[in-house]
């Protein structure tokens, strides 16, 4: 079915509300469904071999739709595996991007999965921006901490891979770096309280715990657990006998001193 065919035959079963645009080798899909924060929600329509695949470009992992995926949540992550599951929706990984699509050997099936496709993107946005105190400053913080490994990297000369939120062993972690059959997987320790900073630390001990048992361990050259110290959760003097227990982390760092991180790339 060629791209023409697909705009009529769509534009048959919608309204006049959808609007739809050529790009290259995909039509852009807008259509009438809104986000919880006013975006209006598009997908893209392609052909490839015998199927006919909709997706939504990647703009959710983009954040086209101004909301952060915050996989570092596990109710968040609960609910959007749910989703996943729920419409039957599947995920590919190129480039250092995640797109989310549906796809099918039968046109007939088209309206279903843009329809099933805008609605997980819709639901996706709308659990995205319920935010609460406790998760503004840990954004925050991972904001700050993407932005200094992403100067890391443009600073080394070596041929090094900056992702993401990439799922590694069925777990995301914030940032990795990959050269050839080398990774480094950074996890980051932080909370607005001295039980979110002990949760916060115990999950990424509990992490890099799981991938090493599940057979990934020779993969990783190190795993580098960051440390917000300038939280208000760090206690001087609570929280280091549990940073001891961090016995799945190769590497500690902690924010202020964030400069090591440099040092411990180059020397791999």
């Amino acid at each position: 079915m060629k791209l023409q065919d697909t705009f009529n035959f769509l534009k048959e079963k919608y309204c006049s509300f959808w609007q739809f645009k050529e790009r290259g080798a995909s039509l852009e899909i807008i259509t009438p469904f809104a986000t919880a924060n006013s975006k209006a929600i598009s997908l893209f329509f392609t052909t490839r071999e015998d199927y006919f695949i909709v997706s939504d470009g990647g703009w959710l992992f983009q954040e086209m739709y101004d909301v952060d995926l915050d996989f570092d949540d596990s109710h968040f992550t609960k609910m959007f595996d749910n989703y996943l599951e729920l419409f039957q929706i599947s995920q590919s990984h190129i480039s250092g991007n995640t797109a989310y699509f549906i796809k099918s050997r039968n046109h007939i099936d088209l309206p279903s999965m843009v329809s099933r496709l805008a609605q997980f993107v819709q639901i996706i946005v709308a659990i995205s921006v319920i935010s609460n105190d406790e998760k503004e400053p840990s954004k925050s913080f991972k904001a700050e901490a993407n932005a200094f490994i992403t100067e890391v990297k443009d600073l080394i000369t070596e041929d090094w891979k900056l992702e993401h939120q990439i799922p590694l062993a069925g777990i995301r972690f914030p940032s990795t770096l990959r050269k050839s059959n080398m990774t480094v997987v950074f996890s980051y320790i932080t909370g607005t309280t001295t039980d979110s900073f002990i949760s916060s630390a115990g999950k990424t001990n509990l992490n890099c715990g799981i991938i090493d048992k599940q057979g990934y361990k020779h993969q990783y050259a190190r795993k580098v657990a960051l440390i917000n110290d300038l939280s208000g959760g760090y206690d001087a003097k609570k929280i280091p006998i549990y940073l001891e227990q961090l016995n799945n982390v190769d590497h500690q760092i902690v924010w202020t001193k964030r400069e090591e991180i440099k040092s411990l790339i180059y020397e791999l």
